[in-house]
């Protein structure tokens, strides 16, 4: 299900008097909540909007997680200097922003649950739409409680008044919800068969979601069994090599349980190969140059070894001009580029990819002290990574305990999903962000590897969690995290 322009797209949440009004979507053809919600086809596009509402977040995250984390740095200021700088303030625009685009994200998914219970849909089509809908929500909570800690709940549409008296939720009820919300999305198809459903959410996607959230809150027996739900899924598996993981062909095939939707052309795909891409015309991408706006961090680069053949996809160490044939240190990411239009480019976002899920399983066994087992799901990514070289694999014999294990299993993890989202969440789960951020090695001669820029980060405690922006507070009267 590919990015559309839907009649719903303008979605904004609506003042319309200072009386006890409901706070509506207001569609471009003027119908209100109570007249629009009619058919399947309302609905679906209803339901198309609440998707589309999670590419709004996508083009922030990468400075949340990526830029924020050791994996990346930024080198234009609309890259996020202060979040990478760990000079966050609450006034940041682009912190406010994500508030902003994910409530209305979740707005999206309450509208539709609230009508669709007095809908004459058939009960599996509102079956369909509840979990999607309910997937989509928890996943929007789940990132807004590991970036901001409690945050308001609101599973509903509110009504105007009622939006002012809207406190933070204690952290405890956000995850109660989501995992509520998972369980409900357990309803729906194992997989997608129809090639016109490819992109909904499934139960996969939502036991493997569930598996992330129950290891996120220590939560180890839980998670095991979510996560052990897709891997007995025969639908789900590793590509035989990582390169096609990011292929069109593939995006929504074997590894990819979950993605956010892209399609090729104007007004539909992504803008990774802009925000990626060299700055160099035809060097890796056809049209145009890009901006290397957010580049690998020389300390990512050197923790990949030779004969890793996930090295070559995740980045390149220099830019070569293709036509005067001069190299110049331009590290780039190349996983999202694209050969297509410079800011449409057509890859789907992996949000929840197989191997995630294996890693996620090795990351439970080790936690309930089976090292045996969790190093087996360790070696079935990294077998992949080095196309079954088994001098690469791990073994038990070089991993004396649960802590060696750990370090392991995050250092995977950053090589397998680099420029992925993940860093960031990884180092905060595994407790590792203080230690990991206090200095950050950017950039590298690529010849030498000589150390060219180093950044002073010096994280604090209180930087686990993000700030509330402003004016959520000046006009709701939000408590601030600690420290901000």
């Amino acid at each position: 299900m590919k990015k559309i322009t839907i009649i719903i797209a303008l979605i904004s949440i609506v003042f319309t008097s200072c009386t006890d009004e409901l706070l509506e979507l207001n569609p471009i053809s003027e119908n209100t909540t109570d007249n629009f919600y009619q058919s399947e086809a309302d609905f679906n596009s209803a339901m198309n909007a609440a998707y589309n509402g999670l590419q709004g977040l996508n083009e922030i995250d990468y400075r949340m997680t990526e830029v924020r984390s050791d994996n990346a740095w930024a080198k234009r200021p609309d890259a996020g200097f202060d979040i990478d700088n760990l000079q966050l303030a609450s006034t940041n625009v682009y912190i406010a922003e994500y508030w902003e685009i994910a409530y209305n994200a979740i707005f999206r998914s309450n509208i539709l649950l609230d009508q669709i219970g007095a809908s004459d849909l058939t009960e599996g089509k509102k079956t369909q739409f509840i979990g999607e809908a309910k997937f989509i929500r928890a996943l929007v909570y789940f990132d807004l409680v590991r970036f901001f800690g409690d945050v308001p709940l609101v599973t509903r549409v509110v009504k105007l008044t009622e939006s002012f008296d809207v406190t933070r939720a204690p952290k405890a009820d956000v995850y109660a919800q989501i995992i509520a919300d998972l369980t409900a999305a357990t309803s729906l198809p194992s997989s997608n068969a129809s090639s016109a459903d490819k992109g909904r959410v499934t139960a996969s996607a939502a036991y493997g979601l569930l598996g992330k959230v129950y290891l996120t809150i220590g939560e180890f027996g839980m998670a095991s069994d979510a996560l052990d739900v897709v891997i007995d899924n025969p639908d789900y598996d590793l590509l035989p090599a990582f390169e096609e993981v990011f292929s069109l062909a593939n995006e929504n095939g074997l590894e990819n349980v979950f993605s956010i939707q892209y399609s090729n052309g104007t007004g539909n795909g992504n803008s990774f190969n802009y925000l990626y891409g060299p700055k160099v015309e035809g060097a890796d991408i056809l049209v145009g140059v890009g901006q290397a706006a957010i580049r690998p961090t020389a300390e990512l680069m050197r923790k990949f070894e030779e004969g890793d053949t996930r090295k070559e996809k995740t980045y390149s160490p220099y830019t070569l001009n293709p036509q005067t044939g001069s190299i110049v240190t331009d590290a780039y990411f190349r996983k999202f580029l694209s050969t297509d239009l410079l800011q449409d480019g057509g890859q789907n976002w992996p949000v929840l990819r197989y191997a995630d899920i294996l890693l996620m399983k090795a990351e439970v066994l080790n936690e309930q002290d089976d090292l045996v087992n969790a190093l087996a799901q360790l070696n079935l990514v990294r077998s992949r990574a080095f196309n079954g070289d088994d001098d690469k694999l791990y073994e038990i014999a070089n991993i004396s305990n649960k802590e060696a294990m750990k370090e392991v299993l995050l250092n995977e993890r950053r090589l397998e999903f680099a420029g992925e989202n993940q860093r960031w969440f990884d180092l905060v789960r595994f407790g590792k962000a203080e230690e990991f951020l206090q200095e950050e090695i950017r950039t590298e001669n690529w010849e030498t590897g000589d150390d060219l820029q180093t950044h002073k980060g010096e994280m604090k405690p209180h930087q686990n969690l993000f700030p509330i922006p402003v004016q959520e507070i000046e006009k709701s009267g939000l408590s601030q995290n600690p420290g901000y």
